[in-house]
């Protein structure tokens, strides 16, 4: 992912983002490397020992949950994940609303 991506993502800005990159790898977490299609571009991908923190720290959670998911038949899930793509689609709309709305400096 790019750095502009990964700040978009995040909700961050470049600034923001650029010293939490740096930050990350420093610590071992995160690695720059160049886009193969385009050289001027730098990507930010997770090195293995970021992958095995996060699976130490989401790991339990992933395996229980898929075992809580197992009970639910295909069309079951198939109707779980259009509930919450619509209740995510309506926060989505409504968190951009009161973001216009709100004032920006008082």
């Amino acid at each position: 992912m790019s750095a502009g991506r990964l700040a978009e993502a995040g909700g961050l800005s470049p600034a923001a983002t650029t010293t939490l990159i740096d930050r990350l790898e420093r610590k071992g977490y995160l690695r720059r490397i160049r886009d193969t299609t385009d050289r001027r571009r730098v990507l930010v991908e997770l090195t293995d020992l970021a992958r095995e923190r996060g699976w130490q720290v989401y790991g339990p959670l992933a395996q229980e949950g898929e075992a809580g998911l197992a009970r639910y038949s295909d069309q079951d899930l198939t109707m779980i994940g259009d509930f919450l793509r619509q209740a995510r689609e309506l926060t989505d709309r409504h968190r951009k609303r009161i973001q216009q709305e709100s004032p920006h400096s008082e």
